[in-house]
């Protein structure tokens, strides 16, 4: 028989969706048996982080088997626009982390400047 381990301290990677809809993206991460407490979101730039510890709740004196991974996790997605950082939620159901991106609105800049002559009326804003 042969035995598989992972390196002590490895970090593995949880699978994850990156989805758009009309107001934003989701990030959905599969993380089944991780405490919710053990789990860190963090977003700069446009970058997504989501790592945390599935701990192996029993100890064992052998594995015949060995396919759920244990220890560090880390995933990231780049977001393709500037987001509402602000107010990204998550929340944490049936051993899926579902991470709401809002998109940010479009900044409007006023522009300053006196009216030459000839000109009477105020520019129609774009619809």
């Amino acid at each position: 028989m042969t035995w598989t381990t992972t390196s002590a301290g490895a970090v593995w990677q949880p699978p994850t969706d990156v989805y758009e809809t009309a107001d934003g993206y989701v990030v959905r991460v599969e993380i089944a048996g991780v405490d919710p407490e053990q789990v860190s979101v963090a977003v700069a730039d446009r970058a997504l982080t989501v790592c945390g510890v599935r701990r192996d709740p029993e100890p064992k004196t052998g594995y015949h088997r060995m396919e759920i991974l244990y220890g560090p996790f880390q995933t990231r997605a780049i977001l393709p626009r500037r987001v509402e950082a602000a107010h990204i939620t998550a929340a944490y159901h049936d051993g899926f982390l579902t991470v709401t991106v809002p998109k940010a609105s479009p900044v409007r800049v006023r522009v300053d400047g006196g009216m030459q002559e000839g000109e009477g009326q105020e520019p129609t804003p774009p619809k």
